[in-house]
């Protein structure tokens, strides 16, 4: 999901252009957003951002979730490199 679009959009006209700009980059201090976690899918977590149309939800993996995937990744790699180890 690219919320650049939608807030370019909005911000652009306030940005005062600059001799010999080649781009354009802003910083948002202040982003209105809503975090939500429902009951019925623990492992996740709702992000709520408002756009120029309508608002747009980013889903992500909870922290513990996140944490099992990358202690499932760790564990494959550990395995991968015992097996390795036994066939040399």
């Amino acid at each position: 999901m690219n919320l650049t679009d939608g807030f370019r959009d909005v911000v652009q006209p306030h940005l005062a252009p600059r001799e010999g700009e080649i781009a354009r980059q802003a910083t948002f201090k202040y982003l209105q957003l809503a975090r939500a976690e429902a009951p019925q899918h623990p492992h996740r977590v709702y992000y709520v951002f408002p756009t120029v149309t309508a608002p747009q939800v980013l889903v992500l993996p909870s922290r513990q979730r996140t944490w099992q995937i990358a202690a499932a990744a760790l564990g494959a790699l550990l395995v991968l490199l015992f097996i390795l180890r036994l066939v040399s």
